[in-house]
């Protein structure tokens, strides 16, 4: 997963602007700043997706050869 990066400071000072705390202000970015650490990106959801693709590929593939197999055993 990727950090989606933010101009920390201008946003703490746009919440003290409009009245909050300095402090609260600081605490609130930082949450945020943890918060958008575990975003995913449209990146990280293309190669999952290709992952999950790939894999379940290759299981359709092999249930098919399977079937096939019994197929041609089974009169």
């Amino acid at each position: 997963m990727s950090t989606v990066p933010f101009d920390t400071y201008r946003f703490t000072r746009r919440l003290i602007d409009a009245g909050m705390s300095e402090k609260l202000a600081q605490e609130l970015v930082i949450a945020a700043t943890e918060a958008s650490e575990n975003l995913a990106t449209s990146t990280d959801i293309e190669t999952a997706l290709h992952r999950f693709e790939n894999s379940l590929l290759i299981k359709i593939g092999g249930m098919l050869v399977a079937a096939v197999g019994l197929l041609k055993v089974l009169p």
